[in-house]
């Protein structure tokens, strides 16, 4: 019986607490399948920042050294800078066209938080050289 009555609670407790390990109410968490990468460009060149997200629950956003770009794959007030790749399958890779000394930064791949999936952040530095 008192086994019985473990089981029970530990059964009640993945239904309602949210999972264990990498799970939120019984689905796998939002995760990065490709981080942001340092990465090197010679200046005037096109650079991309890799972001690919699985289970995507949340919107995703870049930001330049701590100052985010917003949720607009085409960035508004940055024409150099796109978000590309097949956004409903998880791709939201930063494209910079033309890059010039003043891209070179830390540049940020937020997933925000939704449906119980915590927000991510995958952080990599663009070299201009």
């Amino acid at each position: 019986m008192h086994v019985l009555k473990i089981l029970l609670t530990g059964t009640l407790c993945l239904l309602t607490c949210g999972g264990v390990g990498n799970f939120a109410w019984g689905q796998q968490r939002q995760h990065f399948r490709k981080p942001p990468k340092d990465h090197h460009v010679i200046e005037g060149s096109v650079a991309i920042m890799k972001c690919e997200v699985g289970n995507q629950a949340g919107r995703v956003q870049w930001a330049k050294d701590g100052f985010v770009l917003g949720f607009n794959r085409s960035i508004p007030g940055y024409p150099r800078y796109e978000m590309v790749g097949d956004g409903v399958g998880g791709e939201h890779h930063l494209r910079i066209h033309n890059t010039t000394l003043a891209d070179d930064a830390d540049y940020q791949c937020q997933v925000g938080p939704a449906d119980g999936h915590p927000p991510i952040r995958g952080t990599g530095h663009l070299t201009v050289l």
